[in-house]
Parts: C-alpha cells; structure tokens; sequence
C-alpha cells in the first residue's frame, strides 16, 4: 500500500484514484469507447468516417482489431520494395494473431489475411477470398507477396520499431503529509507500438534512498470528456493498476487523470529531452 500511496504523491495522484481501479474494470475510458461505437452514427462534427473514426487526428478503422486506430502506433511499419515513394506499408495483427490486415501506402482499402499452417510447419496468412496477397516469414522477415512477387517487406527483429525510452520529470506534494515528492517516469517501447514497460523512481525526504515500481504501459483511447483522447495506463507488475495518464503536446506532456479520468491540472508530469 505505501509503494501505490508514494507512486500516486509523485504523480500528484489521490489515493482513491491510485488502488481502486483494475485493468479489468470497466473504466471510464472504455465506457467511453462502448459509447462512442454505438452512437457513431449519430455523431455530428468532425470529420467522422462511418465508423465513428476521425481522420484529421490520424485514426482508421482497423477490422483486425475491431476499433479506430493510429496506424503509426499499432501497426508495424514496412518498407515498400522497388519504389522510390517515401510512404509505409502497415501490418495490423488482431489479439490472437488469427488474422492481419494490410494497410497499402497509397490509402486504398486495408486488405484481411488470416492464418494458415503449411504442411511443412510454417505459416502464413492469406485471403480467405483467394485474393493475391500473403504475408510469410523468410529468413528473418516480413514478407508481403503480390502473385508471387515481394511489394512489402519489415526486419522482423526490430519488430515494431527500435526501443525507445521516453523519460519524464516532476515534483509534487504527498497529499498524506504534505511533503514534496520527487522523481522520473521512464516508459520503454518499440517505436510504432502503443505497449510498452515503465520505471517510476520517486523519493522524498524520509526515504533513506529512492524507491522504484515497475510494470507495463498500456496505450488506451477516450475519456469522458474526449473520445479521442490518449490515455496511458501503467499496470504494475502484481497487476494493479498504479494511475492514469492523459497524453499531450505529441507526449511531451503527461497530466494524471482522477478517479473518474478527469484531468488534474497542477498535476503534470514533463518529457525530459536529451541534447
């Protein structure tokens, strides 16, 4: 309790808002999502695709995994063989892997494969309409085939994208004692993924040397004041959830969210840029 009561004063978090919530409630922001599937059509404003998605702030429907997303954070990004154009490919996976959908770099219509095993243990995924595209693994690879001919291709060992480490700073007042609270938050993840691990390294002025939680983040979208917000969760490793964290100015900017994700104000959390 005093790791979750510390974690929640570095992050100017109240203590009902720190060790009430479990990823698997249904949280605000996944009411919000519920909502904002079901009444998409009857949105007005913006410029909402048919499914409820918003275009000018990078989202596309993804049928693979069911909701409006930024390609560049759950996609993995390929390269397109033998062209000289600058623009992506995208492979989105759903959760069980069965299915992957092809994003070309032109915005033509993403294409569905689904999984198929080969007689000699291998897999792909092909289109279950006889289409022409197939996505394999080969020597180390991503490779998207059109009739037979590489279009597409991703180095697998770099997954989504190199690692990257992102670390913010702030100092804050423990709500308990009135004593200021300061340290880093450290979040980790491959480049064009919305997962990711994090470090909290937080102390104050009765603890001999400074203490450390670590666990995963979760990138998760919506609040009940804004459906397309971005919102990371950090779960810790005995997976509760520790605080939420509303993302802004392109994530130079982390304001914790309350209890009901409602934004604090004075509660900020700033990236540290590196020279």
């Amino acid at each position: 309790m005093k790791r979750i009561l510390f974690a929640g004063a570095l992050l100017a978090l109240l203590t009902m808002s720190c060790n009430s919530q479990k990823k698997t409630e249904s949280t605000p922001d996944k009411v919000a999502l519920q909502a904002k599937s079901s009444t998409a059509s009857k949105l007005v404003g913006g410029n909402r695709d048919a499914h409820g998605c918003i275009g000018s702030a990078g989202y596309t429907w993804s049928e693979a995994q069911k909701d409006c997303i930024r390609l560049f954070e759950k996609g993995i990004r390929l390269s397109v063989i033998n062209e000289t154009s600058t623009n992506s490919a995208f492979l989105v996976f759903s959760p069980d892997s069965s299915k992957v959908e092809v994003f070309p770099p032109d915005g033509k219509p993403a294409t569905i494969l689904e999984k198929n095993a080969l007689t000699d243990g291998k897999v792909v995924w092909k289109n279950a309409n006889g289409g022409s595209l197939v996505l394999s693994r080969t020597d180390g690879e991503w490779i998207v085939s059109q009739n037979g001919t590489a279009i597409y291709r991703k180095n697998i060992p770099t997954g989504e994208g190199a690692a990257q480490t992102r670390t913010f700073t702030g100092s804050v007042t423990d709500p308990s004692s009135g004593q200021r609270i300061s340290g880093t938050l450290a979040i980790t993840s491959p480049q064009y993924s919305g997962d990711g691990t994090f470090v909290i390294t937080y102390s104050s002025p009765n603890d001999a040397q400074p203490q450390t939680i670590t666990g995963k983040r979760y990138t998760q979208r919506g609040t009940p004041d804004n459906n397309d917000a971005t919102v990371w969760q950090l779960v810790g490793t005995d997976g509760e959830v520790i605080c939420n964290l509303l993302v802004e100015q392109e994530e130079s900017v982390l304001t914790l969210l309350d209890h009901a994700y409602k934004p604090i104000p004075s509660s900020k959390l700033t990236r540290k840029v590196t020279q």
